[in-house]
């Protein structure tokens, strides 16, 4: 099992380096003169990497036919998916980790820690779970495709909000005022990561069913 998951760090290195190399470069321009901008990277990577790290992954795999390989081992397919899914949910915590010491530093008040770690948590592991399932059940071609309408579907509440005048934030804001005191708490936070872990779950389930009854690799 861990050897599975080295193979999918080793093969996504140059990948997460990348991200590093990013926000490292955030943090060192921009980190002393606008804080909140660099802050704000650390709130987007881990949610666009939730939807765009499973079609690294397939990329990477199909690229290489390396699904085939491995189902040849005397390898349980679970263990397959789920080294898939331990590496995105281990980058996901490393993020919620590095909103924590920026808490601790008293970069971010502790407040707006609990919201960011709440909407960043639940959505990364959801958009992730969501993405990993597309992928194995659809293929990567027609996965990508099957997300860019969900990404679509999800922005178009946004727009209709933003209709009425004043910015998006503030409409947002004003529309899910009553979530408040649930994110600004620990509790919150414990339930928004349940919710998204809850779906992480049932889609590594889902998958790993699907990889276990079909030849992914056969898929367009």
């Amino acid at each position: 099992m861990m050897n599975l998951v080295y193979k999918e760090f080793v093969q996504l290195r140059l990948y997460l380096l990348e991200i590093a190399g990013f926000m490292a470069l955030a943090v060192i321009v921009f980190g002393k003169a606008n804080p909140d901008f660099a802050m704000s990277y650390v709130y987007v990577f881990p949610v666009v990497l939730g939807l765009t790290l499973p079609q690294i992954v397939f990329g990477q795999e199909e690229r290489g036919n390396t699904f085939a390989f491995l189902r040849s081992l005397p390898i349980r397919p679970s263990e397959i998916v789920a080294a898939k899914y331990l590496v995105s949910a281990v980058v996901t915590v490393v993020f919620l980790a590095l909103i924590g010491l920026a808490g601790a530093l008293r970069v971010v008040p502790l407040q707006g820690v609990y919201v960011a770690v709440s909407a960043v948590g639940f959505a990364s592991f959801a958009l992730a779970g969501i993405s990993f399932f597309a992928h194995f059940w659809l293929g990567q071609k027609q996965a990508r495709v099957a997300l860019l309408l969900i990404t679509f579907t999800l922005a178009i509440p946004v727009m209709l909000l933003s209709r009425g005048g004043g910015s998006t934030a503030a409409i947002l804001g004003a529309k899910l005022a009553w979530l408040e005191p649930l994110v600004t708490s620990p509790d919150g936070v414990c339930v928004a990561l349940a919710a998204g872990l809850a779906v992480f779950s049932l889609s590594f389930v889902s998958s790993a069913w699907l990889f276990a009854k079909r030849d992914l690799s056969r898929l367009p």
